[in-house]
């Protein structure tokens, strides 16, 4: 199983499959106007779109990347959440839903597969024939839904550490 923090990553080495983390989703920098309604969407191609009103992108975010260079055959199943949580120093938080993937290339938001969750009952999102694709490159994009008044902290730093909830995607040999 591998764990993929928003702003922090991390790789895995889990019965011999190996998961590298290459960026960790970021949603890059964004300012709030006095009144706003917005969604703040970031595509598996690393590119974010701002729809609604009051919020505008300043640029620098980046696409999950993971990359499985382990086992070499054979066919892999992935499955991720379906959301995570984004909180800061304040204690305020903002939820990331509708988590998508894509494998090999990136794709704009609402284009990626969606993720299903990661629990035993829960549908595979995606699989990979390692034969045909070796060495192949997931990418994760999400979408954060801001319509209440929030507290912006003092460092306007949003992650995953401490009471956060990471994306994490399941990487299964089969």
């Amino acid at each position: 199983m591998l764990c993929l923090f928003v702003m922090a990553g991390c790789s895995s080495f889990v019965h011999a499959q190996t998961i590298n983390s290459i960026s960790p989703v970021d949603f890059g920098s964004v300012d709030f106007a006095a009144t706003y309604n917005a969604r703040i969407q970031l595509g598996t191609d690393g590119n974010v779109q701002i729809s609604g009103f009051g919020m505008t992108s300043n640029g620098g975010e980046t696409a999950g990347h993971v990359r499985i260079t382990l086992p070499d055959t054979g066919i892999v199943e992935v499955k991720c959440v379906t959301s995570a949580l984004l909180t800061d120093p304040s204690a305020t938080s903002l939820t990331i839903e509708n988590i998508e993937i894509a494998v090999t290339t990136g794709v704009a938001f609402g284009s990626g597969i969606s993720c299903q969750g990661i629990g035993g009952g829960d549908a595979v999102t995606t699989t990979i024939d390692m034969d045909a694709l070796p060495d192949p490159d997931i990418f994760i994009g999400g979408e954060i839904v801001i319509s209440t008044p929030i507290t912006l902290p003092t460092d306007h730093v949003y992650n995953t550490t401490g009471s956060g909830t990471p994306i994490t995607l399941s990487v299964v040999v089969q």
